[in-house]
């Protein structure tokens, strides 16, 4: 019986090969040349690929901050949209619809607030790690 050494038996996928080197092969083909055989293999440097990673987390993390204030736009104009019309509706002077524009104005303030937290916090973050040697 011969063990066949080249599959990972739990995944069924084959191993990779111990020899060969920690490096990303570039699928481009160099000036003039024909395809990934004429170019060589690119190494990425660690730092560079986590400050791609940063990178891409903090665009993301920008994305939803945006996508969060989008929403809440929505739902307190619509907010107070209904307030301000109970509000007439009503004919008081001073009225608790008011106090509830008034709060709806605020929160819409604090999801600005947040997003600006975000995407200063991203920068931070993103600032703390350098480019490396990607060609970044």
């Amino acid at each position: 019986m011969s063990i066949d050494n080249t599959h990972d038996p739990s995944s069924g996928t084959p191993k990779p090969d111990p020899g060969a080197p920690s490096a990303i092969s570039r699928a481009e083909a160099a000036p003039g040349g024909t395809g990934a055989a004429d170019a060589g293999p690119v190494t990425i440097a660690a730092p560079a690929m986590a400050y791609d990673a940063i990178a891409q987390a903090s665009a993301i993390t920008v994305q939803d901050a945006a996508t969060f204030m989008r929403m809440m736009s929505t739902v307190t104009a619509a907010a107070i949209a209904k307030c301000t019309e109970l509000y007439i509706a009503s004919g008081q002077a001073d009225s608790q619809y008011q106090t509830m524009i008034a709060n709806l104005t605020k929160n819409m303030s604090s999801c600005v607030d947040q997003y600006t937290g975000m995407g200063t916090a991203a920068a931070t973050v993103l600032g703390k790690f350098s480019k490396g040697s990607a060609g970044n």
